[in-house]
């Protein structure tokens, strides 16, 4: 039955929902099944849409999120990992096995890149500190010009070290890091050296 009346024809479609509500249930839930590649392509083009228009917003509203939730965060990446350990290890070896030759040209072309990434996982994940950006490591290195901060050398390739270690209580940040060769990195271990490197960066 027809209502002129907006409100009457609001309300008798509650009364209908209430009294039919397996059935509304139903029809959605075979709606949904039968339309469901395009239901995702559409919604994919909606997201991909809002974000291009609103994206400062989105980039925003993302981090208030991550910072109100950083801890609820890091503790659903810790625990799903350990869920999923075993499927993560196998699913990463069985395709390191068959890309072995693409991976080699990447970490060789992107090895700074990757030293950041690895040191800024560890801080986020053990809670050491903050990110290092790639640009504040390029300036460390540049202010050692390029040499060890132990043993002054010069190496093909620096690696990121803790000045004081993070097992010592050291944090993940700029004034504590120093570019180091390989050698001196491993020898140093977790100790505390006795002297005060001639740069301790606050970037």
């Amino acid at each position: 039955m027809a209502y002129k009346d907006p409100e009457e024809a609001r309300s008798w479609k509650r009364r209908w929902r209430q009294s039919h509500k397996e059935q509304e249930q139903l029809q959605q839930r075979r709606y949904r099944e039968a339309h469901k590649e395009q239901r995702q392509a559409y919604q994919q083009q909606y997201y991909a849409e809002w974000i291009a228009t609103h994206r400062r917003e989105h980039s925003e509203s993302a981090t208030v999120y991550y910072q109100e939730h950083k801890d609820e965060r890091l503790a659903y990446a810790k625990g799903h990992y350990h869920e999923h350990r075993r499927e993560k290890l196998a699913y990463q070896s069985a395709y390191s096995a068959s890309h072995k030759k693409e991976a080699r040209v990447y970490r060789k072309a992107h090895l700074d890149e990757i030293v950041v990434r690895n040191r800024n996982r560890y801080s986020l994940l053990h809670a050491t500190g903050t990110r290092i950006a790639r640009s504040q490591w390029e300036a460390i290195k540049r202010a050692y010009g390029g040499r060890c901060a132990y043993c002054h050398g010069t190496a093909k390739r620096l690696t990121m070290d803790h000045f004081i270690p993070l097992s010592r209580g050291g944090i993940h940040t700029v004034s504590n890091i120093v570019p180091a060769c390989g050698h001196c990195n491993s020898s140093k271990g977790n100790r505390i050296p006795s002297f005060t490197p001639p740069l301790r960066l606050l970037l």
